[in-house]
């Protein structure tokens, strides 16, 4: 990325869409993203140590190098037994405006959302069907601290009962 800098690459200050697909975490990082693995003593819901991988240079990138100021869509599938920490997507969209936020990561914190993205207007959840979770989002005025989302969609929560999955959805698509 670095040799796209020194090429004066600039992007425009609003891009209708950013795509990153998985990370294999197994191929090693190189250029200005090596060393960029460890999540500073971060953890996933799992307990296991948070990855940072490449993409908080990627949007470090975008936001610095290349001037990006809004991106309309931000897709990132980061499924897996080791996503990015609910610090690091802060940090990767912290300074971004971004209206449609579909970070494909299970179970994702809505204060993670608030502060990474809070004008977003469209917002993708995805449930592993942990009840505290669908509590969690649920809840009295967690989605409302999203004070411009007007859509909402849901993925997963093929573990949850069929009551859990009717509640859920039903709350989830409150906010049409």
């Amino acid at each position: 990325m670095q040799s796209l800098a020194d090429m004066g690459v600039r992007f425009e200050t609003t891009l209708a869409y950013v795509s990153l697909p998985k990370w294999d975490k197994s191929r090693p990082l190189g250029g200005p993203a090596a060393g960029l693995r460890e999540g500073h003593g971060s953890s996933t819901s799992s307990g296991q140590p948070a990855v940072w991988g490449p993409y908080r240079e990627v949007f470090r990138w975008l936001k610095e190098e290349g001037g990006v100021r809004t991106i309309i869509k931000v897709t990132v599938d980061d499924f897996g037994d080791m996503p990015h920490s609910d610090k690091a997507i802060v940090e990767c969209i912290s300074g971004l405006h971004v209206e449609i936020f579909d970070w494909k990561k299970t179970d994702i914190s809505i204060d993670a959302v608030r502060h990474a993205a809070p004008m977003v207007e469209k917002l993708y959840l995805y449930c592993s069907g942990r009840e505290p979770v669908l509590l969690g989002w649920s809840g009295d005025g967690v989605l409302d601290q999203l004070k411009n989302v007007s859509r909402c969609k849901g993925g997963g929560g093929a573990n949850l009962k069929p009551n859990q999955k009717k509640e859920w959805l039903t709350n989830l698509y409150a906010c049409f």
